[in-house]
Order: structure tokens, then C-alpha cells, then sequence
């Protein structure tokens, strides 16, 4: 399917979802059958997919690869190539189940498609059809993956006050989220984890790079404590951050940058120039590896005058995202192809070269394979100290826009009756940042620098990150899985 079609799909289950908000008059026959034929012509994989996640088996939508020691070429499949080629399959499903008021299966659905549509730039849409269906069915659980997609959309449309609310919530309660059942503890860990994590790369974005790997470390401790560790994490950026740390033993701090530009140069090898990238994310992600890595290659030595030919091509690119950001459809595949000129000039100043590899279906080093990963003893309960340094930040951080946010007062009513999850954000007010008096407009405080012409940022010797009492980083030898410089949910 293409971007078009997808919209008039999307546009019609919206239509859909606002008529069932209006009215109540009864499912119609016609109705009925659609919905119970849309859902038997699923294939099984789907049906059984679907169907978990109306059980709420899981708060993210796994792939098969996540939680394996070993991969088999079978596993390497992504869940959105599944998604993908049976799109329109479930998008017909979605607009049946709200047609015939099977609220349940319409935002398990929602729930299927979300990191799919996420990469092609139409999470907007989608999840205003969760939210209308969130009023008009306030029993009906919302998984925590699209409360935290919610998060995203909100930072990266510059709401960082909303953004900052929704993950704070998360973190303060466990997890918890309107009618959503756990099935076990590490599925609520998982989920503060990610929602850290996502915190983490907010300050990240910021320039708070040292205050962010504190909060990535701290979502690696939650990650490695799960039963069966979370596989789909970024490291590359906590590399890279914790290796401009004091704390970092200097006998190490080379090991860390390699480290950090293997993963950041295994990013941009997953695009070629001639590829067509149709989604803003994904060009927003290209863009974050060749930037990352030019960062990486000052540290690690390369001549200066490289480094700012490098930095001038990822400024252009970034102009020419900014553009692409705003052009019309028409105009998108040019800038988009423009851009990707740009990385390749990046990567051809930096010397980015495929590695050695011998699996054609992957693009991790045949070097990586022989890396035995080293036990690390984290656990629950030691996330869970970690959590409770920051319990009281995140519970300030939730109090003071609960009482600044024009629409807390209705969010909060309809909590206290256990339907609503209020980190979803139902009403579509704006926050009242001029009662917080001006100077706390934001949440997010930048400390003061001093200029610099450095065109890069300050040495490392300059900063340190606080004492967390928590392990060295050190300790973890990442394996090959885990170098990827592409952020998922």
C-alpha cells in the first residue's frame, strides 16, 4: 500500500470511530458479519498475534528475535514486514470493529499497527482514533506501548511539558495505566525501563548528554534484570555519552568509542544513497547515526578538517529535513533524496565501509558473533532502588502539571474511576504555563554553559556524570543484537 491509500484507510476508521462517538443506536446486522468475516480472513499468525494482545499478554508488541540467545535465520524477520504486507487486511479489521462496537479488538488492532505506522509518519491519526475510541469505551485497556507512543508524539512535536508528564506517570506508578493488566512483574519493569529510556534520550536531544546516559544506564539495569533481557535497546548514544564521563577508567574510554562508532556506522549502513526513505523518523534516525558517528570520530582522532566537512554535511541535511518536514507530498522524494546524498557524503569523509559479514540477511559483523556476553547480577528489587532515587522528582514533576494543565482537573476525575489512564491525555487543552509564573514554563531546566567555539562540544575531562551507586558500565560486553543505533518501542 502506499502513503495515500494508508491516509483514506486511516481517514475512513477516524470517520468511523467520531460517528460511533456520536451515536448509540445499535450494531447493525450488516455490521456484525463484516466485522466476523474481517477477522476470519486473518492468517493465523495474525489471528494468534491479535489475539494476544487483546489478552494483554504483552505491553509491547514482541518480535521473534527479542528475548532469544540464539537466532535462527527464522527469527530474523521484523513484526512490521508481517504488518506490512497485511496492512490492509487490518485496517479494514480496525474500521469493522469500531463499525460494530468491538472496542476490544478495534485498539488491539491499534495496538498491532502502531510501530508500523509509527515509521511511516501516520502514528498522529492513529492514535486519534485510540483516543476517540479511549472516550467513547473508558473500560476498554489501551496498551502502554501506545501511551508511550503518545510520549514520542509529544516531544517530537515540541511538548516536552506533556511528553515529560506522560513518562514521569509511568515511572512513579509502576507502570500502572488505566485498565491494563500485568501479567508478571517484569513486564511492568519493562515498561519503566522504556519509559526511562525514552526520558533519558529527551535530555539527550536537549545537549544534557551526561544527565541522559545517567537515565539510559538506569533503564540498562531494568533491561538486564528482565528473566530474559530485553534484546531491543540502543546503546550506541550510552556508549558514546558514558565514554565523556570522568567516571570512565581512561584505559577504556578508546574501547567505548569503537564500540560506540561500530553501532552508530551499523545504523547507516541499513540505507543506501539510491534507497527512498518515506518517513520522517526514519530520515530523523539516519540523520541522529551519521551525526553521533561524526561526533565519535572527533574523539577518536580523526583530523579536524574532516570532521568539519562531516558537520557541515549533516547541518545541510538537517536544512533540508527541516524542508522536508514542511514540503508537500509532491516535493518530499527530491529533499528526501537530497538528503540521502548528504549522509553519503558522511559517510564517505569518515570512511564508512560494510563490515565482514557473511549473512546476507543482517548487517552485524562477523566479528560480533564470536563476542561471548558477559553475566552481569542485576535484578528487580536493584531497578527498583535505582526507580525510587528518581520517585520523587517524577511525583513533583506529576503534581505541579497536574495543577498547571487547564484540563487536570477533568483528567484527574475521570482517573479516580479507573477508566480513564490519564497519561493518554484525552482532552485536547494546552498547559497553562503562564500561572507557573513564567520561570517554570518547562520542566525540562537547561543549566548554564559557557560559549565555546568548539564545534563539537566541550572535552571530557570537563564534565562528570553523578554517582548513581550503580555498576560500571563496563561490566556489560554488549552482543551483536545490541549494537543498533535505531531506536524501537
Amino acid at each position: 500500500m502506499d502513503s495515500r491509500e494508508v491516509g483514506d484507510l486511516l481517514d475512513e476508521c477516524l470517520g468511523a470511530a467520531k460517528a460511533a462517538g456520536r451515536q448509540s443506536t445499535g450494531v447493525s446486522e450488516a455490521d456484525r458479519l463484516n466485522y466476523c468475516s474481517c477477522r476470519d480472513l486473518l492468517c493465523a499468525e495474525l489471528a494468534s498475534l491479535l489475539q494476544e494482545a487483546m489478552d494483554m499478554k504483552w505491553p509491547f508488541a514482541p518480535e521473534k528475535w527479542q528475548y532469544k540467545q540464539s537466532v535462527s535465520a527464522t527469527d530474523k524477520t521484523n513484526l512490521n514486514d508481517l504488518i506490512s504486507k497485511h496492512l490492509s487486511q487490518l485496517l479494514d479489521l480496525l474500521k469493522a470493529s469500531i463499525r460494530a462496537e468491538e472496542a476490544h479488538c478495534a485498539l488491539a488492532v491499534v495496538f498491532l499497527v502502531d510501530r508500523y505506522l509509527y515509521w511511516t509518519d501516520d502514528s498522529s491519526r492513529l492514535l486519534k482514533i485510540a483516543k476517540l475510541l479511549h472516550r467513547r469505551y473508558p473500560e476498554t485497556p489501551i496498551a502502554p506501548q501506545l501511551v508511550i507512543r503518545q510520549a514520542r508524539l509529544y516531544f517530537n512535536s515540541g511538548k516536552l511539558q506533556k511528553a515529560e508528564y506522560i513518562l514521569s506517570s509511568l515511572i512513579n506508578n509502576s507502570g500502572t495505566t488505566g485498565r491494563w493488566i500485568y501479567h508478571s512483574e517484569s513486564d511492568r519493569v519493562l515498561v519503566q525501563a522504556v519509559s526511562v529510556q525514552v526520558r533519558g534520550t529527551i535530555l539527550q536531544k536537549l545537549g544534557l548528554w551526561l544527565e541522559a546516559a545517567e537515565l539510559i544506564w538506569a533503564s540498562l539495569v531494568g533491561y538486564y534484570s528482565l528473566p530474559q533481557p530485553d534484546k531491543k535497546t540502543t546503546q550506541g548514544t550510552c556508549l558514546l555519552s558514558y565514554s565523556f564521563s570522568v567516571e570512565c577508567p581512561d584505559s577504556q574510554r578508546q574501547s567505548f568509542l569503537q564500540q560506540a562508532q561500530e553501532a552508530f556506522t551499523i545504523g547507516l549502513l541499513t540505507r543506501a544513497e539510491g534507497d527512498l526513505v518515506t518517513s520522517k523518523q526514519e530520515l530523523h534516525t539516519v540523520l541522529k547515526a551519521a551525526y553521533s558517528l561524526t561526533v565519535t570520530h572527533k574523539w577518536l582522532g580523526t583530523p579536524l578538517e574532516v570532521v568539519a566537512q562531516a558537520v557541515q554535511a549533516c547541518q545541510n541535511a538537517l536544512s533540508s529535513f527541516y524542508s522536508y518536514c514542511h514540503a508537500g507530498t509532491q516535493d518530499k522524494d527530491s529533499l528526501c533524496t537530497e538528503i540521502m546524498h548528504l549522509v553519503t557524503q558522511v559517510k564517505l569523509l569518515l570512511r564508512v565501509e560494510p563490515f565482514l559479514n557473511s549473512d546476507k540477511g543482517s548487517f552485524i559483523p562477523d566479528s560480533y558473533r564470536n563476542v561471548k556476553d558477559t553475566s552481569v547480577n542485576f535484578t528487580l528489587a536493584g531497578f527498583a532502588k535505582i526507580m525510587r532515587r528518581f520517585q520523587k522528582y517524577h511525583k513533583s514533576l506529576c503534581e505541579t502539571t497536574n495543577t498547571h494543565c487547564r484540563d487536570a482537573k477533568d483528567e484527574l476525575e475521570m482517573d479516580r474511576g479507573r477508566p480513564c489512564i490519564t497519561a493518554l491525555w484525552t482532552t485536547t487543552g494546552t498547559l497553562n504555563t503562564e500561572a507557573q509564573g513564567g520561570s517554570h514554563s518547562s520542566s525540562v531546566h537547561m543549566p548554564q554553559k559557557p560559549e565555546s567555539t568548539d564545534i563539537l562540544g566541550s572535552s571530557w575531562q570537563e564534565v562528570s556524570l553523578k554517582s548513581s551507586g550503580s555498576p560500571q558500565l563496563s561490566r556489560i560486553q554488549f552482543n551483536s543484537i545490541q549494537f543498533n543505533s535505531i531506536l524501537f518501542i
